[in-house]
Formats: structure tokens, C-alpha cells, sequence
């Protein structure tokens, strides 16, 4: 669709009166017969005012100057309509290659905006002198910035010439910037006389797309006199003060753009020379320091007393790190499940489980920044992006927290990285905050209070369906603790018992039942996780898995914090995902909490998160619907599970498989589809009767399998499941006294076989 964008300032030179509802008429006639321009525009300079940007406010339809005149004739209006779309799509930095000498001005587009590169001298200048000047970008479309460069014509280029790079030296490049509909570049115009362009790029971040304004300007005739320029400086001797100071000159400026040189006089009879120095003074409580910079015809001067005396009531950071940085923070996007804290005033953060941080330089986006805890204090997830201001795209990066509930956190940071591992340093207080997925602390300081991390809950039950009575093997050995601490176990069967543990057994009538355990280890850390045990009075087939990973899984969705690099759509029918960069979930099952649900895409809105969509994850088939996605096929109801430490969405003809590995799931036959039952029971055991050892065997592989010895009675005496690879498995029952005894094995099928063996 396009809209109709027309200016006249004239009605063919006439002079005539015009009620209200005649002019209506009359414009909109106008508007109906004016070339379209686009509604997706994005922007130019204007100041100084491109050629583009003065031909379109002339009116495209009468323009006033020669040059915008010529362009009309030879390339038409619409160029100067679309006046905000002088640009590449495939730009992605690579200007110099992309666009052709001579082709500078039209962007490299000729056929449609050739009328820019014409060479000559009456093109509408802006007057300017050397010295500090704003370039603007005016952006009807803001995008976020990767960086503007601005570039001028040599000293020694001259109208009469066509644009090249060669002709130009670059003023400045910006760093990274957010999205505007104004932004302003501060340079220096360098000394120059008489006309020249300033030639300025627009290099968005999270598409190749680059803009391009040529703005022509005049210097006169006359030469400006060369004016003095002005000398400033800052300095920077820690948190606290004291003798070793740094210096910095980088705010002293020339008028004229003038080269200057930078020499130091720091009043202890030493002196120094450059844009930045370091200095130790000694035996003084305060030093006066001079700068003075020089363009090799005028010099200034600037004088400050510098207090070198320490605070005696500041503290000094025990692990400053690299703070403060002189760069911005890079980007990060991570999960940590380990906090320490630094020195001695810090805060207490033995209750956090888990700090996420995403934050990107390039979008100048925080998107994420997060404490989870194990006794919901102050909360079980707390969101500090609502809490917090930060600059973490300037040097010497820094976040303010305030309100955080936090005891002791509340106050302002460096941030910085150190290795994989991210750090706030206290500008008061002494201490450092360092977030780490290692269980080894910084070596920089006494760590206060290392936290205790929680518990991760792990149950394993077999078989989890067959007939009435079905006994039921329990194995909560997969749980884990980063601590290392004693774990111990309880488990609700979910019929009104219970038991202790690390495995148990339990026989179930015909139901359903949700057993659930917990593991807690001593010191304030809890988890929990539960399966779904279905007991039918007839024999049920097992399900046919192919492509669908076992959904609905008879447990709730275990806690899963990834970012995912590929996804694989498995089956026929499925959305399109190419516009998928990234899939990220966070969801803490133990908070029942889903925080992130989020796809980094390459087209706009580049980044959207669906955590409030519908879901029971906490639940028995666990399942989430999707709507408003905008990403076509992508609406509707998904069962979830997790395959190997990927993530998987499973539709009725389709699976979305989302993982780190480039390569597909290999899906499509399961064990349990090729194995023969009759095969898989035929167990034997040897020697028998035995002694010490028993040995356990069948043709297919026992991982999984469960095994139980029993006496004569039915009395359980071990149970546990085989966790390796192998068809022949040895058994200490060293333990068990001379007997007849029962040893019962069930696979993962829900299938099994009891034999017999004695003990001498």
C-alpha cells in the first residue's frame, strides 16, 4: 500500500481566493494525482540538509533550484518523494564495496537516484565554519543503530569532481544506538574553504540495512583565523581517593578541528605528554596539575588542585576486577546458579538459586535481569529490570538498584565480565557480588557468604502403566547437588502412602496416581518432582513414540532454562521457523514459574516472548497454546517434553524440535518398536545355586531395566536400575544368607520375568 505525500507552495502562479470547502476539493485532487511514497520509510540528514531531503521540501512537482531540476528531468519525481529510502538492504557494513565511485551519493542506486551523483556546482549549501558542529538524522522510521559514520571531502577536492571514497576522510563513528526518530552526531569540521559534502551513513543493527546522505556545504571564500583552542581534563584515583591518579585531556577541543598535542605539568617537578596519563605522587596530601594543549600556533592552559588524601570512611572494593571498565559491557545471556559475595559489607544472598542476565550492546537491550531463591524471599522470582537503571552501553558501565527487597543489595555497581562469569562491583561498601556457574569461588578476597544452592529433585519409576496389582520400582539416585550436600528422600506414592529413601518399591491397585518426591539437603534447599502411575485391570499396548518423544508425559515439565540455536521441524504440516534465530525457555517447575518463552527472530519485531501464553507445565501432559505468534503455522495447542536436554513441541502431524545440534533427531525407530518381548524376557541367571555373586543376562540390552531380589516371602532385600550399557550384569550377594530367593527384572515395556536362585 502506498500513501500520498504532496506540498505545492503555489497554485500555477496565480493568486486566488479559495473558500474552505474548495480547497478541500482542491487538495485532494492533488493528493490523488501526486506520485506515492511508501508508508516504510526511514530517514536522511537534515542538517546539513541532504540534496534528497532541500529537493523534496523544494516540492518535487517545482523545484526551485537547478540541481533538483535536473534530477527531476533526468530521473523523475519519485525518487524525491521516497527521499527517506536512499539506502541498501545488503549494505551490512561492506560500503566501500557494495557502492561504486562516482555512485556515493545515490547509494550505489543510480537508475533510481542518479540524480543525486550529478556533478556540479550549484547544488543548495549550508554555510559552516570549522569547529564543533551537530550532524542530524531526522529517522520517520527509527531503527536501532549499530553506528553513523560521517564523512568530509578532502582539502583538496573541488565541486567539479564526482564523489569517490578516496575523496573523503571520516570525522567520526558512533557506537551503538537505540532506536530514535532524531539522533545527533557532535564532530569537528576540519579547516577548509570554499564547497564541500559531507557524506554520512546510517548502519542499522539487526539487519544489513544501511542510509546514505550527501549534504553539501560551504566554508567561503576567506580562510577562518585560527582560533585557540581549549584545554580540559578529568581525573580518576579510585573509589576512595589517594596517590595514583589517572588523567584524561579527550574533552579538550579545537575550534578549527585543529591536531593538538597534550603536555602535563603535575606540580611535583614531573611532567608528562599525551592525551592520557598515569601519575603516583608521594608525600602529598594534594598536587595542583596543568594541561596545556597546543594546535602549533596557539596554546591554553587549565589548572586544577587534585585532593590526594584517601576517604578514611570509603571502602575499597576487595575484587575490583577491571572495573571501572573503559569499554561497554559486552554482550551477555546466561544463567547462573552460583553467588558470591566479596568482602565484608555485602549482602546476603544465601537464599539465591539461579541469577539470569540478557543483555545485548548491539540492540542497547536488557531484556532480562533476575534472582530466583528457594524460600520465596522476597519473592521466588524477582525481576530487577523494573527496579534498576543501568548504562551499560557507555564506558565505565554501571546499574542503580533500588526497591530491590533485597537487604543490603539496594545501591550502585560497576558491571563487568570476567571470563564466563559476571560481577557487580559496589562504588560503596567495599564488596563484589560475583555470579558464577563454577563451585569454586573468585580468588580475590575472604567470600562472606557463599550461597547454598537447592537441590534438583530426579525420580525414575518402572514401570509407569501395567495391570493390577502393579509393583512399582522408585529410584531418586538422578537427583543432584551442586554442594555436595546429604541429600535426603521422601515420597508421597500418591495413595495416601509414603516412604524414605533413595529407592523403594510400592504395589498399586487399578488407578491413576501421582507420586511426588522431595529431597532437601539440610540446609534450607528443597525440590521436588513427581510421575504419573496408570494401573488398568487389562493389558495396554505400549504407545507408538515415532516422532512424538513419548507425549503426553506423565509427569509435569522438569525445569529447563536453555537458549536453543537450531530448530527442526519434524513431519509435514508445520510452520515455517526460518525467521528463527533463537528459542529461549526458563521455567522453574519448583517456582511454577514460566519466565521466558521467547524467539530472537531476523525479521521485525526481531524479538517476542510468549511466557503469559496458556500452559499447565506443572502438570500431568504438560501442554502450552500458542496464538499471535506472527509467525505462520505457529498458532495452536503443543504437548512438551524434554529429549536429551532438548526442548520439544509436539503438534498433531508435526514435532518443533529445538536444540544446539545442527543435525535432526534420528526419530523414527524406537527400540521398543523393533525389540521381540519374547526376546527381551529371556533372562537367565548363573551360577545357581551361587555364593558371592550372581550373574544376571539376556540378548538385548539391561540399561533401564529394573531388577528386585526378594526372599521366598516376597520381602524386597535390593532393588535398583541398571544404569549401564550391557547384556551381562554381575550381582554382589555377598550379603545375602544361604536361601531360596526370588530375583523379578522389568523393562522399560512394563513387561517382566521372576526367577528363582539359591544361595549357598
Amino acid at each position: 500500500m502506498k500513501k500520498c505525500r504532496q506540498t505545492y507552495k503555489r497554485y500555477f502562479g496565480i493568486g486566488i481566493p479559495i473558500n474552505e470547502r474548495l480547497l478541500s476539493v482542491f487538495t485532494f485532487l492533488i493528493l490523488l494525482l501526486a506520485p506515492c511514497q511508501p508508508i516504510f520509510t526511514h530517514g536522511t540528514v537534515t542538517s546539513p540538509p541532504s540534496r534528497v531531503w532541500i529537493c523534496f521540501q523544494e516540492d518535487p512537482q517545482s523545484p526551485d533550484s537547478p540541481a533538483c531540476e535536473a534530477a527531476i528531468i533526468g530521473w523523475g519525481t519519485q525518487a524525491l518523494y521516497d527521499w527517506n529510502e536512499v539506502a541498501r538492504m545488503d549494505a551490512g557494513g561492506m560500503h566501500t564495496t557494495i557502492i561504486q565511485d562516482g555512485n556515493l551519493a545515490s547509494a550505489g542506486r543510480p537508475d533510481k537516484y542518479g540524480g543525486l551523483d550529478q556533478v556540479r556546482d550549484d547544488w543548495i549549501a549550508t554555510s559552516v565554519t570549522p569547529g564543533p558542529y551537530t550532524v542530524t538524522w531526522t529517522n520517520s522510521t527509527p531503527h536501532q543503530t549499530l553506528y553513523y559514520d560521517v564523512y568530509i571531502t578532502k582539502a583538496d577536492w573541488t565541486p567539479d569532481q564526482p564523489l569517490t571514497w578516496d575523496s573523503l576522510e571520516l570525522l567520526k563513528r558512533t557506537g551503538p544506538r537505540p532506536a530514535a526518530a532524531t539522533d545527533n552526531i557532535d564532530v569537528i569540521l576540519p579547516p577548509r574553504t570554499g564547497r564541500h559534502v559531507i557524506y554520512s551513513i546510517w548502519q542499522r543493527s539487526l539487519t544489513p540495512e544501511a542510509f546514505y546522505a550527501t549534504s553539501d556545504v560551504d566554508f567561503g571564500s576567506d580562510p577562518v583565523p585560527n582560533r585557540p583552542p581549549e584545554a580540559k581534563f578529568s581525573f580518576e584515583n579510585g573509589i576512595c581517593g589517594g596517590p595514583d591518579v589517572v588523567f584524561d585531556a579527550s574533552d579538550s577541543l579545537d575550534p578549527d578541528g585543529d591536531d593538538l598535542t597534550y603536555t602535563w605539568d603535575f606540580g611535583d617537578g614531573t611532567t608528562a605528554e599525551g592525551i592520557t596519563a598515569s601519575h603516583s605522587f608521594s608525600n602529598l596530601d594534594s598536587a595542583t596539575v596543568t594541561l596545556t594543549v597546543s594546535d602549533a600556533e596557539f596554546s591554553s592552559g587549565v589548572v586544577q588542585t587534585i585532593d590526594l588524601t584517601i576517604d578514611p570512611d570509603c571502602l575499597e572494593p576487595v575484587c575490583p576486577l577491571d572495573t571501572p571498565r573503559a569499554s561497554p559491557l559486552p554482550s551477555i545471556n546466561a544463567s547462573f546458579d552460583n553467588v558470591y559475595v566479596v568482602g565484608a559489607n555485602g549482602p546476603n544472598l544465601d537464599n539465591v538459586t539461579n541469577c539470569s542476565i540478557n543483555w545485548a550492546l548491539g540492540n542497547n537491550g536488557l531484556y532480562q535481569f533476575s534472582l530466583s531463591t528457594n524460600n520465596g524471599s522476597p519473592d521466588w522470582y524477582n525481576n530487577l529490570l523494573s527496579v534498576s537503571t543501568q548504562s551499560f552501553n557507555q564506558p565505565q558501565p554501571q546499574i542503580t538498584i533500588s526497591n530491590s527487597g533485597f537487604e543490603g543489595l539496594d545501591g550502585s555497581y560497576y558491571a563487568t565480565i570476567d571470563g564466563p562469569n559476571f560481577a557487580l562491583v559496589a562504588l560503596e561498601g567495599g564488596f563484589t557480588i560475583y555470579f558464577s556457574n563454577s563451585t569454586t569461588a573468585p580468588d580475590c578476597g575472604d567470600v562472606t557468604n557463599p550461597i547454598n544452592t537447592a537441590p534438583v529433585a530426579n525420580l525414575v519409576a518402572t514401570p509407569t502403566t501395567g495391570i493390577t496389582p502393579l509393583e512399582v520400582l522408585f529410584d531418586a539416585s538422578g537427583s543432584t547437588d551442586a554442594d555436595n550436600d546429604t541429600l535426603t528422600y521422601s515420597i508421597d506414592y500418591g495413595d495416601g502412602t509414603s516412604g524414605t529413601g533413595i529407592t523403594s518399591t510400592h504395589i498399586y491397585s487399578t488407578g491413576n496416581y501421582v507420586a511426588t518426591l522431595a529431597v532437601s539437603d539440610g540446609k534450607g534447599g528443597t525440590d521436588s518432582t513427581s510421575v504419573n502411575i496408570t494401573v488398568n485391570d487389562d493389558v495396554i499396548d505400549p504407545p507408538n513414540e515415532d516422532c512424538t518423544f513419548g507425549v503426553p508425559i506423565a509427569t509435569p515439565l522438569s525445569t529447563v532454562n536453555t537458549s536453543y540455536e537450531y530448530v527442526h521441524v519434524l513431519g509435514t504440516g508445520g510452520p515455517n521457523m526460518d525467521v528463527v534465530t533463537r528459542f529461549t525457555i526458563n521455567w522453574d517447575l519448583a517456582n511454577n514459574g514460566l519466565y521466558q518463552f521467547s524467539f530472537d527472530l531476523n525479521v521485525a519485531p526481531w524479538y517476542t516472548n510468549f511466557s503469559t501464553a496458556t500452559q499447565n507445565f506443572n502438570s500431568s501432559s504438560p501442554q502450552i497454546s500458542l496464538s499471535g505468534t506472527g509467525i505462520s503455522g505457529l498458532d495452536g495447542d503443543y504437548y512438551v517434553t524434554i529429549d536429551d536436554g532438548n526442548f520439544v513441541l509436539v503438534a498433531d502431524n508435526y514435532t518443533l524440535y529445538f536444540s544446539n545440534s545442527k543435525d535432526a533427531p534420528n526419530c523414527n525407530t524406537k527400540v521398543s518398536d523393533t525389540i521381540n518381548t519374547d526376546e527381551v524376557l529371556a533372562i537367565k541367571v548363573y551360577p545357581n545355586p551361587a555364593v558371592n555373586t550372581l550373574s544376571l543376562e539376556q540378548q538385548y540390552d539391561l540399561i533401564n531395566n529394573s531388577v528386585i531380589i526378594s526372599d521366598i516371602n516376597g520381602r524386597t532385600i535390593k532393588s535398583f536400575i541398571v544404569k549401564e550399557n550391557t547384556k551381562r550384569l554381575p550381582i554382589d550377594i555377598s550379603d545375602l544368607e544361604s536361601g531360596l530367593y526370588l530375583i523379578r527384572v522389568l523393562n522399560p515395556l512394563g513387561t517382566d520375568r521372576t526367577l528363582k536362585f539359591l544361595v549357598q
